[in-house]
């Protein structure tokens, strides 16, 4: 199982290339769910857009798009993980909440 310091360092070391854009900052009731998977050696070789059924809202675009581009900075797409648990967090969902980077 993955434990809360584990999903706490995933999310913190990918939100820290999350470059919010105007309009977006402090919104509430927009959430973008990035699916993730992640190599062995800890580095991201993937995000996809986990909830795609609000792409049709401009400003929910734009927060997805710039959320999916965030784990792919290469400044932030390596993570320090046990290789053991591999198989556990080979695949997470993070939650950007624009709300959260007030």
């Amino acid at each position: 199982m993955v434990t809360a310091s584990e999903i706490d360092l995933i999310n913190k070391t990918v939100r820290a290339c999350w470059l919010v854009p105007n309009g977006v900052r402090g919104a509430r009731n927009l959430v973008v769910k990035i699916r993730i998977k992640i190599a062995k050696d800890g580095t991201i070789q993937s995000a996809q857009i986990a909830n795609p059924e609000n792409m049709g809202d401009p400003v929910f675009r734009a927060a997805a798009e710039s959320a999916q581009r965030a784990p792919m900075d290469p400044k932030c797409n390596k993570i320090p993980l046990n290789p053991a648990k591999y198989k556990q967090w080979e695949t997470i969902v993070i939650n950007f909440d624009p709300a959260d980077m007030q």
